[in-house]
């Protein structure tokens, strides 16, 4: 089954509600793969102090001296893209492994 608000979302069994925004994982990937020397990503939701947070931990190849705007431009998109605020961690590459077949990037942490 196939959600559809403000557009075509995903599979509303994939959805997820954050901080009472339907959260897709599919714009995650949809923004992610717009920047140049991405890879492999997960999306961990944990509740800390009562708030729902969202954090993408993503490998990349950019220069540590990029990483600053990377990051700010990764915060924007996903803000513009998601309606939900996200804290956003490099990694070197090579840190989750890459899979050939669907993986599932998104962990939900809270109880």
């Amino acid at each position: 089954m196939w959600q559809a608000i403000g557009g075509l979302l995903g599979r509303a069994d994939d959805l997820v509600k954050i901080r009472g925004v339907l959260f897709s994982p599919r714009a995650v990937e949809d923004v992610v793969r717009t920047f140049a020397q991405t890879g492999e990503y997960r999306v961990i939701i944990e509740c800390r102090d009562a708030l729902d947070e969202v954090t993408l931990k993503m490998g990349t190849e950019v220069p540590a001296e990029s990483h600053p705007a990377l990051m700010e431009d990764l915060v924007s998109a996903l803000k513009l893209k998601t309606n939900l605020r996200f804290q956003v961690e490099l990694c070197p590459p090579g840190t989750f492994p890459r899979q050939e077949i669907k993986t599932r990037r998104v962990e939900d942490k809270r109880t």
